[in-house]
């Protein structure tokens, strides 16, 4: 199975492909009180949603790492609806291969729902640690499991294994 084509027909109907919901999203951008021209991370990025959120109200220089070319070419046409298309570097590749071409490079390092794209949520903290600026912000969304998932429960997710989320206690730990 394509994870990233499975992703995108599953998120094809939100704006953001991850679980937070847009209030909170909003808070979060609103929190961030971003200088003009600030350097913005985001690893797996989607549809860059947040990332054109963030140009919007700050103006801000934006970088977007994103494996799936379909998300892409959705945000490209939001893009050029709503901001100028060069406050966004769109890279497709690994995320793996790009993070460390970058030190002390952003103000701010998003990966909200693509923690696999480096690995891990602990290589992920670890990953965007070196690549914000100090003084900076780090914004991760991880999942966790909010009971003990059943075999069959993992049998319908495609054989997925009870490691491979923590729980909510452990995430915030880890952090």
């Amino acid at each position: 199975m394509d994870r990233n084509k499975f992703s995108s027909i599953a998120h094809s109907k939100h704006l953001f492909s991850n679980p937070i919901s847009e209030t909170k999203i909003n808070r979060t951008i609103d929190f961030l009180q971003l200088e003009p021209h600030a350097k913005v991370l985001d690893i797996g990025a989607g549809k860059c949603e947040l990332l054109i959120r963030l140009v919007e109200k700050y103006d801000i220089e934006a970088t977007a790492v994103e494996l799936y070319e379909g998300s892409i070419l959705e945000a490209k046409q939001q893009v050029q609806k709503r901001i100028p298309e060069e406050k966004i570097t769109y890279i497709v590749k690994d995320a793996k291969q790009v993070v460390s071409e970058y030190v002390n490079h952003f103000d701010v390092g998003i990966c909200v729902g693509s923690t696999h794209a480096l690995g891990s949520l602990e290589l992920t903290l670890q990953s965007l640690k070196r690549n914000v600026k100090k003084g900076g912000f780090i914004l991760v969304g991880e999942g966790y499991w909010k009971k003990k998932p059943s075999q069959a429960y993992l049998e319908a997710l495609g054989g997925a294994d009870e490691l491979e989320l923590k729980k909510h206690h452990e995430n915030v730990f880890m952090g």
